[in-house]
């Protein structure tokens, strides 16, 4: 153990790891990070992350320049971690549920160099059950090895995961015995959170759980949101009043939008369904939450094609390329998603992000005219679509925008981002529109 804390292993460096290396080291502890690509370890050395986070570069720089914090390829540089720290990127197999594989086969790599006793944490996103495939696994590869297995579900939100790992409301800890309890009790320490301890397979499910009862939350305030359009409400008066119940919560995920963006609500309501499929349980509201997430961003395409004359001669521009606002990452991005569709739709499809790289957008959606300038992009644009609520497109100047559009010169707001400006908006001839804001048609 390092003087001043444990020496930690967190292996697999894409987004979580780069976040757990920096945020561990910088409590006190020593940390290894680890990824068997050669390349990965090259560009963080060069200060080249895989994502880009929010001073998560100066944060790693720091603890690097301290000695706190060193990165390598070299497997054989764990045996000095008293922890072992997975944090690998979970991959998804075709049918979208978890694979588990290639962690397996890292853990078999990296298990030859585990010292006598360790604690291995897995923060990866794994079905519930893997704690005892992963325990059984090691058993095999090291019979005289001590270990204790640790479950911790990582909250990590891109954009601001630096405020989610050194500010938690509460840290889960998923332990199957009482000594590896205090050792993660002293790693948090510094954080002065409340920890949550429940056995291994509580804490899988926990992960489960939480994140299918946000998509839960989402799904039904879509549907709300649906019925607003047809009805004339506006779905932001019915979301304040449900947040302002005490039962319900100001922090309650009941924000509109044509459906969230990234892997991990997903994966863990695909997890819930096929664990349920195989042991027999029906799980209906569950399914339904996925397949309402699924669906809902087509009401997009319809309403496109609904209100422009001839959609195949039009040029339509998208504001906010990424997954969220605050990251670079394309990964599982609606927007993405919304511009293959439009493709074969549309005469041309453009593309602006405050983050995002020109050549992993073109990689993503080929036909892209990309601009790093708004009003550039927006010329000739008959609709603009603002994907992500980055704090960019908070102030667009309308009057510019109405000066570079044509006919209708539709502004769609999908998270109901500029609401607050809508009368502006409409004041420089744009037609606006949200999502189940009481017009399910421009008027």
């Amino acid at each position: 153990m390092a003087l001043s804390g444990h020496t930690i292993g967190v292996v697999g460096l894409w987004h979580l790891g780069s976040v757990y290396s920096a945020g561990l080291a910088d409590l006190g502890h020593r940390v290894i990070g680890f990824d068997d690509n050669p390349e990965t370890i090259m560009n963080f050395q060069a200060q080249h992350l895989p994502v880009y986070e929010p001073e998560l570069a100066e944060l790693i720089k720091k603890n690097v320049s301290s000695g706190q914090l060193q990165f390598t390829n070299d497997p054989s540089a764990l045996r000095v971690c008293d922890v072992i720290w997975l944090t690998i990127d979970t991959p998804l197999a075709d049918d979208g549920h978890p694979d588990i594989f290639p962690l397996e086969i890292i853990l078999q790599q990296i298990a030859l160099y585990f010292q006598n006793p360790v604690t291995l944490v897995v923060s990866s996103q794994v079905p519930i059950g893997t704690a005892g495939k992963f325990s059984q696994l090691i058993k095999n590869i090291r019979p005289d090895l001590q270990f204790h297995y640790v479950y911790q579900p990582e909250n990590l939100q891109l954009g601001q995961a630096l405020k989610s790992f050194f500010t938690p409301s509460r840290i889960v800890i998923g332990a199957d015995d009482q000594i590896v309890i205090g050792v993660i009790q002293e790693i948090f320490a510094k954080l002065n959170t409340p920890i949550s301890i429940v056995s291994t397979a509580s804490a899988e499910m926990i992960k489960h759980a939480l994140n299918a009862f946000l998509g839960t939350s989402l799904s039904f305030i879509y549907d709300i949101a649906d019925l607003c359009d047809v009805y004339g409400a506006d779905v932001l008066e019915v979301s304040r009043a449900l947040k302002s119940d005490q039962r319900i919560g100001n922090s309650a995920y009941l924000d509109a939008s044509l459906g969230f963006s990234g892997g991990t609500l997903d994966r863990d309501l695909s997890i819930l369904v096929l664990k349920a499929k195989e042991q027999g349980i029906m799980v209906p509201v569950i399914e339904q939450v996925a397949r309402k997430n699924k669906n809902h961003w087509l009401t997009l395409i319809k309403f496109l094609e609904s209100n422009i004359a001839d959609l195949s001669h039009t040029t339509i521009g998208i504001l906010g390329l990424t997954y969220k606002p605050g990251t670079s990452t394309l990964r599982h991005s609606l927007s993405i998603k919304v511009a293959q569709a439009l493709v074969p739709l549309v005469k041309e499809i453009r593309g602006h992000d405050p983050l995002a790289s020109t050549e992993e957008i073109i990689a993503e959606v080929a036909p892209m005219v990309v601009s790093d300038d708004v009003y550039t992009m927006s010329q000739g644009c008959s609709a603009l679509l603002v994907m992500t609520a980055s704090p960019e497109y908070k102030t667009l100047d309308f009057y510019a925008l109405s000066q570079v559009l044509i006919g209708p010169k539709i502004l769609f707001d999908a998270k109901n981002f500029l609401h607050e400006q809508e009368e502006e908006i409409k004041k420089h001839g744009l037609q606006y529109r949200g999502v189940g804001r009481g017009h399910s048609t421009l008027l």
